[in-house]
This record gives structure tokens, C-alpha cells and sequence, in this order.
């Protein structure tokens, strides 16, 4: 029989080992002990784990209890925390007893798979719904180390640049800049956009996230050519709706006959201005001015927007019974930064994104929403480590050659933070509602014998003591 210390490490392997595949280390000859558990969790409540996890159920823990009734919280580093892994190992098959079942939520009691410990945690995410065509083509990165007034969450980019060549300036009323013939650069959709026919740029006033200020700047060059002096003057309207803001000076300039100028204008809003006024075009007005190149330009934000990365992401290619998968040379050098994150993918449902792109053996990638395409990584070969600078994963079987690479999630159960255990049944969208109440045990597989014969007695004093809700 092997020491308790050689056990401990015994069932360590074997949740790595369920987690990223076959492991040879010290103890890979160690014969696998049967061991009678002693311990159970008490939980209260429970909840979906989509679309991080699909069908699965997260129970709640409350409280790990011996089978003398001692109960303890599995906090970090707490021998309570070491506890629960050793008598619940990931790929093992917990029983669940439910107080309060009833038709709807049947389903989650007896037994089931263990299939995560600890929190959910998403890593990088274009996916936004079920179809395998719902998906964003580019994702932005903040810089991990990034100064404080980076370090903003859910900033996009708001830059970009349109323009109107060979046109002449009004001569008399002040009348709108319209029919551009171009779009230079584009800001990320779900965050802003040009209107071309309209010479409007148009802001997302409920995505603005922790955006200060942007900066709007207009350059152009102008000549005179006519034999008179002329001026004129050029302004930017904010509009709301059909309701327009006031005119905003920003120049006036004369020309004498034939000559030339090249100007520059800046006009900087913050995030109020642009909630109460998200569009703006260019007006000018004073005389028959010639202009040959107008560019009306997004030319800085504050914070800056994150670092974009375009798809293609992924790319694949096996060898006989494994796959590995490489990340485009984009999405590499942003590994170890963090994702800004993405208005779809949030409205999806997914937790906010707090892990930069740095991942550990037992990570999990999924493409489209389907869970016959959840995979494990169980090797990892970093940027810096590899000839051509790019990330390299090698998951536990091959990918189906017409899967979406595209629309991907990366993500983890992180076990230093206990909140749930996570076991593979379909949860009832009705379950855990204010008026519905759930709570219950969780007991291993195999209890051991003082577990079984103390296990009545010991409920019904946490009862009597408040400690499980009737």
C-alpha cells in the first residue's frame, strides 16, 4: 500500500492526467489505490456554466465536512482545499442529494462526472452566439504592463479616416461636407463608423466602455483661384437624432489670388459629449475655394485602443494521433497580453475577461458552440520558444477538417479560487430563481464506511445548526 504522501501525489497525477493526457513521471508505476472517501461538500445553489462549458452545472460550495462533522471553507492553500481535490478528482463520479427536488431540477441529483473545480475563467473569445457563423474578425489586446491610464477595460478603437478630393467650398451659406470618396481606415464597427454620403462619423453611444476622449482633426489643402482675396470659415456640428448641437468654429482663413495653404484642426470631446451628440460632419462656408484632398480624420483616443489583431487566428496541422494548433504571427505577439474583450460576446453571456493570454497545461480551446469541439491542451510551446515567434498548442485529438477556427473560445477552470464544482449535467433554466431555493450535498462515489454510517446524523445537525438550509 502506498504512503498517504505517495496517495496525494497519486490522485494529483490523475487529475493531470485527465485533464492533459498521459503523464510519465516518479510515480508512473505507483499502482492506483481504491480509496473509501471521507468527506462531503455542502452547497447552496447553483448556476449554467455557458457558453464557457455548455450543459454543464456549477454547484455552489459552501462547506467540506469530514465524516466527524467537522466542517471547513476550501480557501487557498487551505488544507480543506486539499482536501476536497483528493476525495473529488476532476474525471471521477460524484452522487449528488438534493433538499428540495421537484420535476424541474430532478436531472441534478444522483450521480454525475466532475468535470471542473474552482472558477470559471474566460482567456480569448471572438464566439458571440450559437451559429458557427457568429463570430468577430478581430479582437484587441491591452499591453499587460500598460500604465495606468491604459489599464482600461473595454476600450475599442475609434480611429479612422475618410476623405473628399478635387471639390470646391461653398460661396456663400455655410452647407455640410458630403459625398466622400473614401474611407482610408475604418474604427472597429461595434464601436463607431463613417457615413460616406452623409460625411458623418457616428460614435455607439451605449459601447463607449472607459473611453475619456477622442480627437477629431481635419486637414486639407486649399488654393485660391480666382483674382479676388477671399475667406472662409470651416465648423463641426455635433448631431443627436434630428436634433443638432451648435455650429463649432474651429477657423477662419483668407487666400489671396492663386496662393495656397495647407490646414490642420483639432477638436477634442469626451465621453459626455459624445453620449448627448454621437454624430458629427464638417461644415464650411465664405467663398469659391478650391480644395483638393479633405481628410476627415479620428486621430487619437484617450486611452488609446487596444492592440488589434484580424483573423485568420488559428491554423492546423497533425501528426497520427495528435494535433497541433498554431496561432497566426498577430495573435502571437499579443500572447501574455489581455483582451480588451467585445460588446457581442459580453451580450453572450461571457464572465469578464481578468487572465491575460497566458496559458497553462489543462487550458481548454473550443470552436463554434459545440461541444464535440472542446479540447484540452496538454502541451504549450510559447512564441519565444519556437523558430518562427508563434504560439503552438497540442490538443488531445484531432480537429475536424471543416470547423471554423474563427470562432473560438479559450478558457479555464481556475482551481486556486474555489466558488463551485462543476459536473457534467444540463442545468434547468428555471432552477436557483429567488423563489426557488436550491441546496443539497455532495457526496464521492465511494464514501467511506464511518462516512456512511455517520452521514444522517451529521446532516441533521447542520440542519438543526442552520448550516444546511431546509
Amino acid at each position: 500500500m502506498p504512503s498517504s504522501q505517495q496517495y496525494i501525489q497519486q490522485q494529483e497525477l490523475e487529475q493531470e492526467e485527465f485533464l492533459i493526457g498521459p503523464v510519465n513521471g516518479v510515480l508512473g508505476g505507483l499502482p492506483v489505490a481504491e480509496q473509501n472517501q471521507d468527506y462531503f461538500l455542502v452547497f447552496k445553489g447553483v448556476g449554467g456554466t455557458g457558453p464557457e462549458i455548455i450543459d454543464n452545472t456549477a454547484y455552489f460550495i459552501q462547506y467540506i465536512v469530514d465524516s466527524e462533522g467537522n466542517i471547513s471553507k476550501p480557501s487557498q492553500d487551505s488544507i480543506a482545499r486539499l482536501n476536497l481535490f483528493q476525495n473529488f478528482p476532476v474525471g471521477k463520479t460524484a452522487t449528488v442529494r438534493i433538499d428540495n427536488a421537484s420535476g424541474v431540477n430532478t436531472q441534478l441529483d444522483g450521480d454525475h462526472i466532475i468535470t471542473g473545480i474552482g472558477t470559471q475563467q474566460p482567456i480569448l473569445y471572438t464566439q458571440y452566439g450559437i451559429p458557427s457563423s457568429s463570430y468577430n474578425n478581430s479582437i484587441s489586446f491591452i499591453f499587460e504592463k500598460a500604465s495606468p491610464t491604459e489599464a482600461y477595460n473595454d476600450v475599442g478603437n475609434y480611429l479612422g479616416s475618410m476623405v473628399k478630393t478635387n471639390f470646391a467650398f461653398p460661396t456663400s451659406e455655410v452647407t455640410p461636407i458630403t459625398s466622400y470618396n473614401s474611407v482610408l481606415t475604418s474604427p472597429q464597427l461595434t464601436y463607431a463608423t463613417y457615413s460616406l454620403n452623409n460625411g458623418l462619423y457616428i460614435v455607439n453611444p451605449s459601447n463607449l466602455g472607459d473611453l475619456d476622449t477622442i480627437t477629431f482633426t481635419l486637414n486639407f489643402t486649399i488654393t485660391n483661384p480666382g483674382s479676388n482675396t477671399v475667406g472662409s470659415s470651416i465648423y463641426m456640428l455635433p448631431l443627436s437624432g434630428p436634433t443638432s448641437g451648435d455650429l463649432i468654429p474651429l477657423g477662419t482663413f483668407n487666400l489671396s489670388p492663386g496662393a495656397s495653404t495647407t490646414k490642420t484642426y483639432n477638436l477634442i470631446r469626451n465621453s459626455s459629449q459624445l453620449t448627448s451628440y454621437p454624430s458629427y460632419s464638417v461644415y464650411v462656408g465664405g467663398a469659391a475655394i478650391s480644395c483638393s484632398n479633405f481628410q476627415f480624420n479620428i486621430s487619437s483616443q484617450n486611452p488609446p485602443p487596444g492592440l488589434v489583431v484580424n483573423a485568420p487566428f488559428w491554423f492546423t496541422g497533425s501528426h497520427t494521433d495528435i494535433t497541433w494548433l498554431t496561432a497566426s504571427l498577430e495573435l502571437s505577439n499579443n500572447y501574455n497580453n489581455t483582451l480588451t474583450g467585445s460588446s457581442n460576446s459580453v451580450i453572450f453571456g461571457f464572465s469578464p475577461v481578468k487572465t491575460p493570454f497566458d496559458l497553462v497545461l489543462g487550458d481548454r480551446i473550443r470552436f463554434e458552440y459545440d461541444p464535440q469541439k472542446d479540447y484540452t491542451i496538454y502541451e504549450i510551446l510559447e512564441p519565444r520558444a519556437t523558430s518562427d515567434g508563434r504560439l503552438k498548442l497540442r490538443l488531445n485529438t484531432k480537429i475536424p477538417s471543416n470547423t471554423v477556427l474563427n470562432n473560438f473560445v479559450l478558457h479555464r477552470v481556475d482551481n486556486t479560487n474555489i466558488k463551485y464544482v462543476i459536473l457534467d449535467v444540463a442545468k434547468d433554466p428555471t432552477i436557483d430563481n429567488p423563489e426557488n431555493p436550491f441546496t443539497g450535498i455532495i457526496l464521492p462515489k465511494y464514501p467511506s464506511e464511518k462516512l456512511q454510517r455517520n452521514l444522517e446524523k451529521i446532516v441533521f445537525e447542520l440542519k438543526q445548526n442552520g448550516i444546511i438550509e431546509n
